[in-house]
């Protein structure tokens, strides 16, 4: 064959292997997000579907565990969930440092009341809060699902969780502040693969001493028997007793006279 015609051909070819690849839509690299689990249950059926979501997105996720997490919540769950995903844990942790570099954003989706406290405080003493405090020294964005840490959140109405004083849910709010403060994006679970890839979402209420719901100045009392010494040693305006609990006559007396409401 003539030298000329084969190099023509194979001009042609390349130049059609060429136009062909071309004309092939570019597949996007994956964002990577560092997904860190701290323990804790409330919303993890929500979290996973929203970590589903994101991973259909071409998000590359990238999951580590805390000894905790990964006793309440195990890999085995987690891989059924989002496939055939790198999880990292105590036992085969990796440098935090290269971790938080490679990692385009972080998310936390089951914020626990324990891990929110510890970051509040710059308390780095596990592989997840260290790697919250190296995201946000590299300013790396940071997501987190506040419903299982959030002290005026619904789902504890249901669990009898929000009983606790003023100022102890004003302290576990101030630490969701002190997140908000840091840059942290706290969101419902509903909403965090919305707010991962930037659609519109709504950012986690964040009471404040004027819209923060009343909290009912109540002793919560537990015994079989409610007495006239257990109403003269309350401090509060009323008492919450059990649907069984007997009440004595001098305990009716005594509520009345001190002002104290019994609550059943």
């Amino acid at each position: 064959m003539d030298n000329d015609l084969v190099e023509t051909i194979v001009n042609e070819v390349l130049k059609k292997i060429a136009a062909r690849e071309e004309s092939k839509t570019p597949v996007p690299q994956g964002k990577r997000a560092l997904v860190l689990f701290s323990g804790g249950t409330i919303g993890l059926k929500e979290v996973l579907e929203q970590l589903q979501a994101l991973a259909a997105s071409n998000y590359r996720l990238q999951v580590v565990l805390t000894p905790a997490a990964e006793a309440i919540i195990g890999s085995e769950l987690l891989k059924s969930k989002l496939g055939d995903i790198e999880i990292i844990t105590e036992a085969n942790r990796k440098s935090p440092g290269e971790l938080s570099k490679n990692a385009d954003k972080v998310i936390i989706p089951l914020l626990t009341m324990n891990t929110a406290a510890k970051i509040a405080h710059g308390i780095a003493d596990n592989l997840v809060n260290t790697l919250v405090l190296y995201a946000l020294m590299r300013g790396k964005p940071v997501f987190a699902v506040c419903d299982a840490c959030d002290p005026y959140d619904s789902a504890r109405d249901k669990i009898n969780m929000n009983l606790g004083n003023t100022a102890f849910k004003q302290m576990l709010k101030s630490n969701l502040d002190k997140l908000v403060e840091f840059g942290i994006t706290l969101v419902k679970s509903g909403d965090l693969s919305a707010a991962v890839m930037g659609v519109g979402f709504e950012q986690c209420d964040k009471p404040t001493e004027d819209t923060a719901p009343p909290v009912p100045d109540v002793d919560v009392f537990t015994k079989r028997v409610l007495s006239a010494g257990d109403v003269s040693v309350c401090k509060r305006k009323a008492i919450k007793i059990g649907p069984n609990t007997v009440i004595t006559a001098m305990a009716k007396d005594m509520a009345r006279e001190r002002g104290i409401e019994i609550i059943r």
